[in-house]
């Protein structure tokens, strides 16, 4: 069949305060009123026959995690991103607006321009794979309801013709997605977020310092609240605060008796020495043995520059001879796990915003690896994944990769569904059963014994939202950068 994209708007949609601090790496993540915003995508998909779908994606513009440069400010930073996924929206209708048949071989071509367009730039390569994968979920979601099909369907019937050779020669024999599993699990495990200043136990919070909003807000109350089995702990780049810090809570996690508990570290590029790196490893190991043995991986120890730097190899190796490393921010092109994997790292994370073609493409190369004897891992980590397209896209495509459990965070850090209009709430409480339930009037992710039943999810037509957003409750997005600009 032939596509044709007709038309792309972009908007921003503004959310409410968050209702917790969140801290990552050694700094606190600011939401300042002016920054507080989804971005959105609404793309117009037709036919060669003249039949005319919207495809859909959003996701949270977190400028603080996609580019670390200094000397620049976050509105800077979020003024040159936003213009770039103008510029992405632009290639994609340039590309894709005289007919196409592959969204895959669409996806390759544009993904090629907005990497090279934001280099020229000066941005980082994650804030070109950010602008990429807007566009990208947005034009899935337009095919996959075009041939009334959801992402899982369209995936096993090679819709989307996904031809990983054309970026990974080793994968030139792989026609469609060969990793999709036969069944895919719908009951997927939310790994908590532990930041670096949430709140342990009530001791750690003062009266003055609690929302008491009816929500958990500290580890514990959330173990008891929602099940929690799988954990992902923030870890500053200081080896006895870090120690510390998860002794406190491994001992939560032991007395609230959770069963066979499932842990990753995440280093937000904390540790720019190895050797720094190789320490905290072997000091984990010998004064927590029964946390290091429930460890399943590091994620992003090193800063995403020194990732390719083949002198470090061999420390890697050591240290990934211990526990796996997996690489996060270094994951900035279609190339970088692979350059990774050969320098000792043992895995890399999937992000909708990193790119969805790449992460199914990255779990091609797993299974090539690991086929041959050579261990290889992924693991899916949240980039505050706020419902509904931007929650639902990434449960779909977790899903697809054949994992069992996602990072989640956005449910803790903000309250609820408050940031969307009364008709899509509608659609929060009727379209997908299992995915929310009501607590004083206000719509949450419903985690029973620490898992979220995606079912309804998985089946919807399109890339895991069935209903389309509303468009009217959000700010164009060229006004909204225009006056944020104006006024940083």
């Amino acid at each position: 069949m032939a596509f044709t994209i007709a038309a792309i708007d972009l908007y921003m949609r503004e959310t409410p305060s968050p209702r917790m601090n969140f801290f990552i790496g050694k700094g606190k993540a600011v939401f300042p009123k002016h920054l507080r915003a989804i971005s959105e995508v609404h793309m117009t998909v037709m036919t060669n026959d003249g039949r005319s779908t919207f495809g859909c994606s959003a996701d949270w513009p977190s400028v603080g995690w996609l580019d670390k440069r200094d000397g620049i400010t976050p509105e800077q930073k979020l003024v040159g991103l936003l213009d770039l996924v103008q510029f992405a929206a632009n290639v994609y209708l340039g590309e894709g607006g005289n007919g196409f048949t592959s969204p895959f071989a669409l996806w390759h071509a544009c993904y090629l321009q907005i990497l090279a367009e934001g280099r020229r730039r000066g941005l980082e390569d994650l804030s070109s794979a950010f602008a990429s994968s807007m566009l990208e979920r947005a034009l899935i979601d337009g095919v996959c309801r075009l041939e009334n099909a959801s992402f899982l369907a369209a995936l096993k019937q090679d819709l989307l013709q996904i031809r990983a050779g054309d970026v990974h020669p080793s994968l030139a024999n792989v026609s469609g997605y060969s990793s999709l599993p036969d069944y895919a699990r719908s009951q997927l495990a939310i790994r908590h977020t532990v930041g670096l200043a949430d709140p342990l136990v009530d001791a750690d919070l003062s009266a003055d310092d609690r929302v008491d909003d009816g929500e958990p807000e500290t580890l514990e109350e959330y173990i008891r609240q929602d099940g929690l089995t799988h954990f992902k702990i923030k870890v500053s780049g200081d080896t006895e605060e870090a120690m510390d810090r998860l002794c406190r809570i491994w001992s939560i996690i032991v007395n609230e008796d959770v069963s066979a508990p499932y842990v990753t570290l995440d280093c937000n590029e904390a540790y720019a020495d190895l050797e720094e790196l190789d320490r905290f490893v072997a000091v984990l190991g010998d004064q927590l043995p029964e946390l290091f043995h429930r460890i399943a991986l590091i994620e992003q120890p090193l800063p995403r520059s020194m990732q390719v730097d083949a002198s470090a190899s061999s420390v890697l190796r050591r240290i990934a001879a211990r526990k796996p490393l997996i690489i996060d921010e270094g994951d900035g092109t279609v190339e970088a796990f692979r350059e990774a994997q050969s320098l000792g790292y043992s895995g890399v994370s999937h992000k909708n915003c990193k790119g969805v073609f790449k992460s199914l493409v990255n779990r091609m190369l797993c299974d090539q690896w690991n086929a041959s004897g050579v261990a290889a891992m992924m693991s899916a980590e949240d980039l505050t994944h706020m419902p509904i397209v931007s929650l639902h896209q990434d449960f779909a495509t977790v899903a697809a990769l054949g994992l069992d459990n996602a990072e989640r965070n956005a449910h803790h850090y903000f309250y609820g569904v408050s940031h969307l209009t009364e008709d899509e709430r509608a659609s929060v409480a009727g379209d997908y059963p299992g995915v929310y339930t009501e607590r004083r009037g206000e719509w949450f992710i419903d985690i029973r014994s620490g898992e979220v039943d995606c079912s309804s999810i998985l089946s919807a037509v399109g890339f895991g939202v069935l209903r389309e957003p509303d468009w009217s409750a959000m700010t164009a997005m060229g006004v909204w950068n225009r006056n944020l600009a104006e006024n940083s």
